[in-house]
């Protein structure tokens, strides 16, 4: 069985270290102090990924490393070395998904084939809470404890719920993927790390008086952005009744019931419909701490903030019609002959797996309107061309263009998302080196874009906090 890692992020606390070769029980020497990036596929021992952050223990610094995964394999970790063949003098380094400690005894089966039970958790886990006693990872609260709101209040917590959803199998599954804040995306330190949080989540700001503003309605394609994950886990703290909690240094609310406490886990009997921000309408008419805004010109005064915030660590909007369109076949990648919104592609007839594949950006998060799809290009119209017959054009409403196109416009024209896949069916009948001509009916969308300097910036901060 495959264990795929698709950019998946560990939190602080969740991926350890040890001296030495792969064994089936150790000691963790250190763990991590923020958060770790993986990508790749296991399949069997050797099989490398690749890491993203700095790997604790101070071994293996820096932005990007590549470990190795062992032999060995348990139901909550996954093993991994940073030599394709480990020795003493080898470091051993542990995915957990559960939070480690140092000195902490972890023990592992060995399996020969490969993992086997191993399921990578894509939610930071350990999103800390300002209580009493300090920040504690909200995992790790307990009903009773005493939280203090934004006011200062110490307010007793009255019920925890939480849940593991799969958000491949869900009919609207961007109503379940998380949002990202990242550090001080909101103001100096706020939040202090990356938060993430439901799509309904309501963070609170004062224009004019505080209000509540769900999270999804900040996506900014910047230092707000929404995860593309497999696996979520969603945790609530409810009070005796709606309050503003600190999360991560960022004021947010507590659970308010709308309806979805079945959603959770307590108990056994699980309402799996209802999500975890339960339903619009009822929410309206809950009994809330702050007003909640979903649009209107309180929303955009927020989001003129968020942007004039991230123009100043460093994003820009870059004007590029091409995006970085090029061709993905078979794994290889072809650059075109661009000449005006004309661009021609040298195409094997022999192709089995051809992808238009370009940057993109979204007409809401640069202030275009309230689109929120994730465009990539803007085709006037496809064209296949070789030595022995005659260009064929392909109907850009054809049914064969389905995975990776969006629909097709009543201008005669049709939006690609980052991937669009050009069926290989298109080249039957065709021999030798053809050429793909593509036109665009206009220009990309402007993107957003970080500079070098606003990312230094950023690490400056992330150090600081």
């Amino acid at each position: 069985m495959a264990v795929n890692f698709n950019n998946t992020v560990y939190g602080a606390g969740f991926v350890g270290q040890d001296d030495g070769a792969p064994g089936a029980t150790f000691g963790i020497d250190a763990v991590s102090t923020g958060n770790i990036t993986v990508s790749g596929t296991i399949t069997r021992a050797g099989d490398p990924v690749t890491i993203t952050g700095t790997l604790p223990g101070g071994v293996a610094s820096g932005n990007v490393n590549t470990l190795y995964a062992t032999q060995f394999d348990n139901t909550g970790m996954i093993q991994l070395s940073d030599s394709a063949n480990p020795t003493d003098e080898s470091n051993r380094y542990v995915l957990s998904n559960t939070a480690l400690s140092p000195r902490q005894r972890v023990t592992f089966n060995a399996e020969p084939n490969g993992p086997t039970q191993y399921q990578p958790v894509c939610f930071v886990a350990g999103t800390r809470i300002l209580t009493a006693g300090g920040e504690i990872a909200i995992e790790d609260l307990r009903v009773g404890d005493q939280v203090v709101t934004s006011s200062g209040e110490r307010r007793a917590i009255r019920w925890l719920g939480h849940r593991t959803i799969e958000c491949n199998k869900l009919r609207n599954r961007t109503d379940a993927l998380p949002i990202r804040i990242s550090a001080g995306a909101l103001g100096e330190h706020r939040p202090s790390r990356d938060l993430l949080v439901s799509p309904a989540h309501g963070l609170c700001f004062d224009v004019m008086g505080e209000i509540l503003v769900p999270a999804v309605a900040l996506v900014n394609g910047t230092t707000i952005t929404q995860e593309d994950v497999e696996l979520v886990t969603y945790w609530h703290v409810e009070l005796d009744n709606h309050d503003i909690l600190v999360a991560e240094g960022q004021p947010s609310e507590s659970y308010l019931d709308v309806g979805n406490r079945g959603f959770f886990v307590e108990g056994d009997v699980i309402n799996l419909y209802s999500g975890p921000d339960g339903h619009a309408a009822s929410r309206a008419r809950a009994d809330q701490c702050r007003p909640l805004h979903t649009e209107g010109a309180f929303v955009e005064v927020v989001r003129a903030q968020l942007r004039a915030r991230a123009e100043r660590l460093g994003w820009r909007l870059i004007d590029e019609p091409w995006a970085d369109l090029h061709l993905m076949v078979d794994g290889k990648r072809i650059e075109a002959d661009k000449h005006g919104l004309v661009a021609r592609f040298p195409v094997p007839a022999s192709a089995k797996d051809i992808w238009i594949v370009s940057q993109t950006s979204a007409p809401c998060e640069i202030g275009l309107n309230a689109d929120p799809r994730r465009l990539g290009v803007c085709l006037d119209s496809i064209a296949i061309d070789d030595a022995e017959s005659a260009k064929s054009l392909i109907a850009l409403d054809d049914v064969l263009l389905s995975d990776g196109f969006y629909q097709f416009e009543e201008s005669g024209h049709r939006w690609t998302a980052e991937r669009a896949r050009l069926p290989a069916a298109l080249l039957e009948g065709r021999r030798g080196t053809v050429f793909l001509r593509i036109e665009l009916a206009r220009g990309a969308l402007p993107r957003w874009v970080a500079t070098r300097k606003g990312e230094a910036e950023r690490d400056i901060a992330a150090m600081a906090a």
